[in-house]
């Protein structure tokens, strides 16, 4: 489901380059996460916190 949806996602934007890509991506996120049995109200809470930074998540990654 989640490699469906993202694959949609990318089409959409490819197709529509001039579309706002942030608010359609936490749109199919915060659907995606209900789908997943997320309680209604906690998707939207999610999306809207700031993404952590990858050096915290990855210190040994190199680019």
């Amino acid at each position: 489901m989640a490699a469906g949806t993202s694959l949609c996602l990318g089409h959409l934007l490819h197709t529509q380059p001039d579309r706002y890509d942030a608010p359609a991506t936490d749109q199919i996120t915060e659907d995606l996460l209900r789908a997943f049995g997320i309680p209604p109200t906690r998707p939207h809470q999610i999306c809207q916190r700031s993404l952590p930074e990858l050096d915290r998540l990855l210190p040994n990654a190199t680019a």
